[in-house]
């Protein structure tokens, strides 16, 4: 029975590859170029954003195309190819006068368009063109219809193409937070302010606290949204409180960064900050991943993040602190945080500035 069920998914798997249309030998880098494949009314291939889609017919009909329905609306596919020098674009589309339709490319999918071409006015016209990118890979395309009008999309391929493109040239100057790693370690020149911090390999302000002014330590900034991740950025010191975030020591309220968050201790040589009878150990019962005194006898006033930490069995005042179970990062609701909806919640983990009773 398993071997039977096996060669049915490998034999489905097949057919879908085959008519989706993506070839890897052939250097596309799309699946489902020409619309062919529906899994029920909805695109198998293509991500609906915004507004809906369906089928549609198109110059001949034998063939079936999509249409974006609504006066905004967009379908975008992620492509994690490796990296791409130049891209070959083949689009046919039926776009009426009183509808606008707009291929865009999203480098490394971190919410930043850097290519955007408006696809024109036609009736089964065919468009092609270049794109020259400088080795990037992780591309989200996404086509967009703005306008009352009718779309009909019946086809956009993108194929690898000769490496003397002479086409567009795309500039790759990643976000703050974006993914900086290159084939030999960290590369400045992708991120738009020339910083990649070794290491972390996220885009940043600052490697070291001699690269801010002010009195600021080179800290770290987390209220990011995904893709993009925390990264290195100048900050007052001082400024984190427990739980928080962090890169240096500098930058928590209590002096010590532990493992990433700003905590009361850091591991067994802290033993000795904490009283007798305590130990020093990692909160075990919620994110973040903050070190404490363990168990917890806070006098009055003390900082805190949860009950446990005090004697009194009270953390009081400040403002919920609410993080990602995924990494920790600050957040409002899921979406702020990884892999939302596959297990990336957005919790309250205690208080933010409080004080034990």
């Amino acid at each position: 029975m398993t071997t039977r069920r096996t060669g049915s998914l490998l034999f489905l798997a097949a057919i879908f590859f085959t008519q989706s249309g993506y070839n890897d030998c052939t250097g596309d880098v799309l699946h489902d170029p020409g619309f062919d494949v529906w899994c029920g009314d909805h695109l198998c291939s293509w991500d609906v954003e915004k507004g809906d889609v369906r089928k549609a017919p198109t110059w001949h009909e034998s063939d079936l195309g999509v249409e974006l329905v609504g006066d905004d609306a967009a379908i975008s596919q992620l492509s994690l190819d490796p990296p791409v020098t130049c891209l070959r674009f083949s689009l046919v589309a039926d776009v009426s006068e009183d509808a606008t339709v707009t291929l865009e490319m999203d480098l490394d999918a971190d919410g930043t368009v850097e290519y955007e071409r408006a696809v024109p006015t036609s009736h089964w016209a065919e468009l092609d063109y270049r794109v020259e990118l400088e080795g990037q890979s992780d591309i989200l395309f996404r086509l967009r219809k703005t306008g009352s009008g009718r779309a009909v999309l019946a086809q956009i391929r993108a194929v690898r193409d000769d490496p003397e493109c002479g086409g567009d040239t795309v500039a790759t100057e990643r976000p703050l937070g974006a993914d900086c790693a290159g084939f030999f370690g960290a590369d400045d020149a992708v991120c738009a302010a020339g910083v990649c911090t070794p290491g972390q390999f996220a885009c940043g302000e600052c490697r070291d606290d001699a690269d801010c002014d002010g009195g600021s330590v080179c800290g770290l900034e987390a209220r990011v949204a995904p893709p993009l991740e925390p990264y290195r950025s100048c900050v007052a010191p001082a400024s984190r409180g427990l739980g928080e975030m962090c890169a240096v020591d500098g930058e928590c309220a209590g002096g010590v960064c532990c493992e990433g968050f700003c905590s009361g201790c850091c591991g067994e040589p802290s033993d000795a900050v904490c009283e007798p009878g305590r130990s020093c150990v990692a909160d075990p019962d919620a994110p973040p991943g903050e070190h404490w005194c363990s168990p917890g006898d806070g006098a009055p006033g003390d900082a805190c993040r949860r009950d446990q930490q005090c004697a009194s069995g009270a953390c009081a005042g400040g403002e919920p602190m609410m993080v990602c179970t995924s990494d920790g990062r600050p957040c409002a609701v899921d979406d702020d945080c990884p892999l939302a909806g596959q297990g990336g919640e957005c919790i309250e983990a205690g208080r933010t500035g409080g004080r034990c009773r």
